[in-house]
């Protein structure tokens, strides 16, 4: 079944896809899989339901997911005045607690630990996606450098906006963001991985951080979901984004699609892969790649906001 509303060649369109096979694979669908229709690059789902039996349920998991630990983790303003930037009193909410990814590293050591002694492999998933343990800001040495996909600055924190997402979704917006079209009719706030919605500072006549964007839930939860096949690993104290590269201001984003159908084992396999642009067409025929796209990351002046450029093909 065509996934007529996730489109491989938006950023969010292909996160949200293999978050929509993540979550189908790893509970209720195991055998499901996942291609991209050649030249349109819609999404298709294979062996799988259709979507209206699933929404609903897909809706409750996403609404009971805001209290586990991959979703709750924060750090108190305390911590945060300690070692991080002299901004981060702004980055606290009132009761002193940060939903974001950048705490001390001591603070996410032990989140990890506590992780690891309670055998919570989901939440370690995400956990090893957020960031590396070893990988600190340039800035400063003293805070822990986030995955490239953290788009949020600011008073928006990361992991608030992803609770406010889970706790927001409903089935209409699940059946929206897999169906389409995209109306963007929701005041719920955004994780701004949409390729078409840039929010660059300079091209803006108000700052975006005083804005309340109209969202995607359905979409942003699911791109959520897809988090554990992009792990941040570390080198030396410089922290590595699977399938990304650059400098945190000028970077860029590049993934693969594919026609062949395929499970979730292989995706995780396939974007692991290095120099997937570099490849030769033979080479992608070979493996069953159709394209590969890349999308460029910037990040404001003004906070840091970041957002995905035009895609084009690597």
């Amino acid at each position: 079944q065509e996934l007529t509303g996730l489109d491989g060649s938006n950023p969010l369109g292909f996160l949200a896809a293999i978050g929509v096979l993540r979550w189908l694979a790893s509970g209720p669908e195991p055998q499901a899989r996942l291609s991209f229709r050649d030249g349109s690059w819609t999404a298709v789902l294979h062996d799988a339901p259709p979507v209206q039996d699933w929404a609903p349920r897909a809706a409750d998991d996403a609404n009971a997911s805001t209290t586990r630990p991959h979703l709750a983790f924060s750090y108190t303003k305390k911590e945060a005045k300690t070692e991080a930037k002299k901004d981060a009193k702004t980055e606290a909410k009132k009761n002193g607690e940060v939903h974001d990814l950048k705490p001390p590293p001591d603070v996410f050591r032990q989140w990890l630990l506590g992780l690891r002694s309670e055998e919570d492999m989901d939440a370690m998933s995400f956990a090893l996606a957020y960031a590396a343990e070893r990988g600190l800001d340039a800035s400063t040495g003293k805070v822990i450098k986030p995955t490239a996909l953290h788009f949020t600055a600011g008073q928006q924190q990361f992991l608030g906006s992803v609770q406010e997402i889970a706790a927001s979704v409903t089935t209409e917006d699940i059946l929206e963001a897999l169906h389409g079209p995209w109306r963007y009719g929701r005041a719920v706030k955004s994780l701004s991985w949409d390729a078409t919605s840039s929010r660059n500072y300079a091209l803006r006549a108000t700052d975006p951080s005083k804005e309340k964007r109209l969202g995607n839930p359905g979409a942003d939860w699911f791109a959520f979901l897809a988090l554990p096949l992009f792990p941040v690993v570390s080198k030396g104290t410089q922290a590595l984004t699977t399938c990304a590269a650059g400098s945190w201001k000028r970077g860029w984003f590049r993934w693969p699609l594919w026609s062949v159908p395929a499970s979730l084992e292989t995706i995780s396999d396939l974007v692991l892969l290095p120099d997937l642009e570099r490849w030769s067409a033979r080479e992608r025929l070979l493996r069953g790649v159709s394209v590969v796209f890349r999308s460029d990351i910037g990040r404001s002046d003004q906070g840091g906001y970041g957002s995905f450029g035009p895609a084009r093909i690597a």
